[in-house]
């Protein structure tokens, strides 16, 4: 895309709304957590400056953004401006029959969002080599899906979960659409989550049986991280350009905005939407400047599988120790 010719504003945004979490998962691509909140008032306003654009795509996420005491709030507030919310969650706040019930009284008067809920298994032992809380997470899934909110799951294959994982579609018929990707590189999974690396060939046997599911389902109903053209995990693409900050941003717990979530390093970021407003942002002379510079190289070079000599890592791969027990 020609820059002269960007977008006025965003098609994709996804906003962490808070920086801390229940669980430890032994692979969290947003650990460490620093306690950070988005103040209730400007996110509000925010969503209506938001829905002024031709979004296709808006996440809320966290740490676990359920724990902000406004997340509700967020979701009628995004219906309200024109826009159909997805929120990122381990589930475990919906065993709370308060949620619940603001949760079920949204679908009840037409509001339309979607919980993209986290299991790995429903087995629990599986599930919990890498993250925890599989029962409980099992019961919040069936509570959402027997209360008739809509349902994602999405499932990080390791391990420990790589012979269960593909048998959530049949645990779960209820469930809109499954997500499955491989464990992303950061600073947990490099060191201590070691033990959840599979051998290259029995990840290929994997990703094989989820396509030839997907061709017999549909591509609405499983995803995958391949392009299917080339049968390639996007993991393994080595373009030499993004697209990251032409189409999409990321609005931290901050509210610093970054062309996505995995390009937050000081030199990446846009601006600020605490006091301005995000098209003033998107078309500033700093967001044209790293628009520019993702065309000559991804900005998320500073990946450690990618570039592990970088100095300007982002905080998740620096294997700082977060107090934030939320």
């Amino acid at each position: 895309m020609p820059l002269e010719t960007y977008l006025s504003g965003p098609m994709s945004v996804l906003i962490d709304v808070n920086s801390y979490c229940q669980l430890r998962c032994r692979y969290c691509s947003s650990m460490p957590f620093d306690g950070s909140l988005l103040e209730a008032e400007r996110v509000i306003s925010l969503l209506k400056e938001l829905g002024e654009f031709p979004i296709w795509s808006l996440t809320f996420s966290g740490g676990e953004p359920f724990l902000h005491p406004n997340m509700v709030d967020f979701i009628e507030a995004s219906w309200q401006s024109g826009l159909v919310p997805s929120i990122n969650t381990n589930g475990l706040k919906l065993l709370n029959g308060n949620l619940l019930k603001r949760l079920v009284k949204l679908h009840i008067k037409g509001i339309k969002f979607t919980l993209n809920i986290s299991l790995d298994s429903n087995e629990p032992i599986d599930n919990d080599s890498a993250r925890g809380k599989g029962n409980d997470v099992k019961e919040a899934i069936k509570i959402a899906l027997s209360n008739g909110l809509q349902v994602d799951i999405n499932s990080t294959i390791h391990s420990g979960n790589i012979n269960s994982a593909l048998d959530l579609i049949d645990e779960y018929p209820g469930v809109k659409q499954f997500r499955f990707t491989p464990v992303i590189p950061t600073h947990s999974s490099l060191t201590s989550g070691m033990d959840l690396a599979v051998e290259e060939k029995r990840m290929k046997e994997f990703w094989q049986k989820a396509l030839e599911l997907q061709d017999e389902l549909g591509e609405d109903k499983i995803r995958l991280p391949f392009q299917r053209d080339k049968k390639k995990s996007l993991m393994d693409c080595k373009q030499n350009h993004c697209f990251c900050g032409l189409t999409t941003c990321f609005i931290d717990s901050c509210f610093d905005v970054y062309p996505c979530n995995w390009s937050k390093t000081k030199d990446n970021k846009m601006g600020s939407v605490k006091n301005t407003p995000i098209k003033s942002v998107w078309n500033s002379t700093r967001a044209i400047e790293i628009r520019e510079k993702g065309q000559k190289a991804r900005l998320c070079e500073a990946l450690p599988s990618l570039n592990p000599d970088s100095g300007d890592l982002p905080a998740r791969y620096k294997g700082v120790n977060d107090q934030i027990s939320g």
